[in-house]
């Protein structure tokens, strides 16, 4: 096991790094596979013990059924219209649920929970690193995507990093001064991508952390009172040298705000959502499912789009599972998804809240980052709240 470990430390240490085309098989991913072989050959000596974190706290049973829905939907569609691209996402599954399986036992290591979480940090501070230093690549000309080849596949991950290593920081009682540099540039990076849905879910997830430590806001706003004070001083001193700067007569504030590229971007989604026609529903590939709505009971199979008019996927995580898969295992998997998180605390949920509103923006299925993040879930309530709890703190190190 401890080579398995290891694998997965270069597998979350590489994830960033996007050599190939997205959709294809990564560096990274080479590392979680060849570790899922070492797993297989190690799990014979995995010591069968009941107080252990294992696949029947995730209830693995059900997530397989749903796995097994998704191979058989495409294996069908797959010999219907005869293309190959219904097995690869086959596998993009059968990937994530080797991941599933391998860190579900993981997580009752307390070394491994620590290193994913720094290596998660490092990751986070190494794209600033880019960042400030132009060595990332940029979309469009405008829209930061650091070493990814997509700002909204490199801002997921971002937010993706920054909530697992939230709900480890309370797994692991570590205390929350790197975590706080990740979230502030987290904000940064983020805002660089200009990608509205991780913009949308990180603003979520910060009022949830405000209303969740709110009698920390409370303490903290009394102390801000004479930070408040300075900086309205050092702003007036900055204002009357900026107006003594020479500056064009028709530059101004608004004027540089309406210039920005996020502004733009937030005024092309609003100007779609207006629009009847080809507006943010058609923008995320929404279109299908309104104009095919009876795929949503037995599913259409994931591939071979060109039969709805472009080849483009549903841009959203849940209605596209609906509508490739049907409303049956869609039920399945939300069952699965609720017996891991239900009865979590507040401080929590909002990490939940946020991702799964920001799903219906983004397709993040194929991220093993967002199951790992459902399973860290699960892990806190068995750990806090299970019959094992008093035996296995003290191994854990989580007094």
């Amino acid at each position: 096991m401890k080579i398995v470990y290891f694998l997965l430390y270069i597998y979350f240490l590489l994830k960033p790094y996007y050599i190939g085309e997205s959709g294809g098989l990564q560096i990274a991913d080479l590392f979680l596979v060849v570790a899922f072989l070492f797993f297989l050959l190690a799990s014979k000596n995995i010591e069968k013990n009941y107080n252990m974190f294992n696949y029947k706290s995730i209830k693995l049973d059900v997530c397989l059924i749903f796995i097994i829905c998704i191979f058989g939907i495409n294996l069908i569609y797959s010999l219907m219209y005869l293309k190959i691209e219904f097995a690869y996402s086959i596998l993009y599954y059968i990937f994530n649920i080797m991941a599933i399986i391998m860190l579900t036992v993981a997580c009752n290591e307390k070394k491994f929970l620590k290193n994913i979480y720094n290596i998660s940090i490092i990751n986070i501070i190494v794209q600033l690193i880019l960042y400030v230093s132009n060595l990332g690549r940029v979309y469009g000309g405008i829209r930061y995507m650091g070493t990814f080849n997509d700002p909204n596949q490199f801002a997921f991950y971002i937010f993706s990093s920054l909530m697992a290593t939230y709900i480890l920081k309370h797994i692991l009682q570590v205390k929350a001064k790197m975590w706080t540099i990740a979230y502030m540039i987290s904000f940064v990076l983020i805002l660089a991508s200009i990608s509205t849905g991780l913009l949308m879910a990180l603003v979520i997830f910060s009022i949830g952390l405000m209303v969740a430590n709110i009698h920390k806001v409370v303490k903290i706003m009394r102390k801000m009172v004479l930070y408040v004070g300075i900086c309205a001083i050092a702003v007036a001193f900055g204002e009357i040298a900026y107006i003594s700067m020479e500056h064009d007569k028709n530059t101004n504030i608004t004027q540089t705000i309406s210039q920005s590229n996020v502004y733009k971007r937030l005024t092309q989604k609003v100007d779609k959502s207006q629009n009847s026609g080809n507006g943010l529903l058609g923008d995320r590939e929404y279109n299908k499912i309104i104009d095919y709505p009876w795929k949503m009971i037995m599913g259409s199979g994931e591939g071979h789009f060109e039969r709805y008019g472009n080849n483009l996927e549903i841009h959203a995580t849940f209605p596209a599972l609906l509508f490739y898969y049907g409303i049956g295992p869609l039920i399945i998997l939300l069952l699965w998804i609720y017996h891991n998180i239900r009865g979590l605390p507040f401080k929590l949920n909002i990490v939940y809240i946020a991702i799964f509103i920001e799903s219906f923006t983004l397709a993040n299925q194929r991220q093993s980052m967002f199951w790992f993040i459902i399973i860290l879930g699960s892990y806190y309530k068995w750990l806090y709240k299970g019959s094992s709890k008093n035996a296995n703190k003290e191994e854990l190190g989580c007094e």
